[in-house]
């Protein structure tokens, strides 16, 4: 397939299920548990403070995930949008807090200026540690009023079994270049599930050129990564509550079905080719069908976000 390229997988996560059960999230939107509707590209002010029920106290002990004690995903329900931005948190008081759809100059939280802008049903899914007792993840939907347009997804261009190629135009910052990625994805079955095996082979071409070229030296990590990804299955439905649009879903991230976020290193810098490797074990996670995966990249200073659509 590809040179060996150093593998980095999440250890295994060891969840008390009592103290998980009593784990509840309060999920505050511009000050209100209740109101979950706004408008579009409305600041709302996201607080989220998670309570230990049996010692009747807020939980304030944390790990650091990747740089950051919390990653939150926000996606639309049809899976035209996806943002990735990272709560600040408040260890005194043990609240996290964001407000969405305003400027910021954090690198690390790019999609928040442009994060609710689309009219539809949306859900915010909020990933943290708990010492002692894992990751977990606690899920709030959102509506932005107006008529939403409803995308429906396609597969990307194949040009073999398992292989997409798919050009992206990016203007960003100092980037303007045509970027070419080739993906494709391999299954190793195994005791412990299927490990699957998705790389990521970027090239790189301005408008001085005609040539795709590899670019090795102009990245850089990204919240302790050389890559992230985000996969999401279509459908990606609202949790087992569906009708319900003030419930709080609570699930391990590393067995929600449907979801997966993998992380990838730099390649080294003896190797010419910029191809990124993202690998974990689905035990029946990503459903078969059309699946769609982000890939995001810190290139020239600047997080990009390539989303692809492919058939599991």
């Amino acid at each position: 397939m590809h040179t060996l390229i150093t593998l980095v997988l999440s250890g295994l996560i060891f969840v008390t299920p009592l103290m998980a059960e009593n784990i509840k999230a309060e999920y505050y939107l511009n000050g209100s548990q209740s109101k979950t509707k706004f408008q579009p590209g409305q600041p709302i002010n996201v607080e989220i403070v998670l309570n230990d029920l049996e010692k009747k106290e807020v939980i304030k002990d944390f790990k650091v995930m990747h740089g950051k004690y919390m990653h939150m995903v926000i996606y639309k329900k049809d899976l035209s949008v996806l943002q990735h931005v990272h709560p600040y948190f408040d260890p005194i008081t043990g609240r996290f807090f964001i407000t969405l759809n305003m400027p910021i100059q954090d690198p690390d939280n790019q999609d928040i200026p442009n994060a609710l802008i689309e009219p539809g049903e949306y859900m915010i899914m909020a990933d943290v540690d708990i010492r002692f007792v894992g990751m977990r993840m606690f899920m709030q939907k959102i509506k932005i009023a107006g008529k939403p347009k409803m995308y429906h997804l396609m597969e990307d261009k194949t040009v073999g079994k398992d292989h997409y190629q798919k050009v992206f135009q990016v203007q960003k910052g100092k980037i303007q270049e045509t970027i070419k990625v080739d993906f494709q994805f391999e299954k190793v079955s195994g005791q412990d599930g299927t490990l699957i095996n998705f790389y990521a082979d970027l090239k790189f071409k301005n408008g001085q050129s005609n040539k795709y070229n590899y670019d090795n030296k102009n990245f850089s990590p990204w919240l302790d990564a050389g890559g992230h990804a985000i996969i999401l299955s279509n459908p990606m439905h609202h949790g087992p509550h569906d009708h319900d649009h003030h419930h709080f879903i609570q699930a391990n991230p590393l067995m929600m079905k449907g979801f997966a976020h993998m992380h990838a290193v730099l390649p080294p810098p003896e190797v010419t080719e910029s191809i990124f490797l993202f690998s974990f074990y689905d035990k029946n996670i990503l459903r078969k069908g059309l699946n769609k995966i982000w890939l995001q990249f810190r290139y020239k200073n600047e997080v990009l976000k390539l989303p692809i659509v492919f058939k599991y």
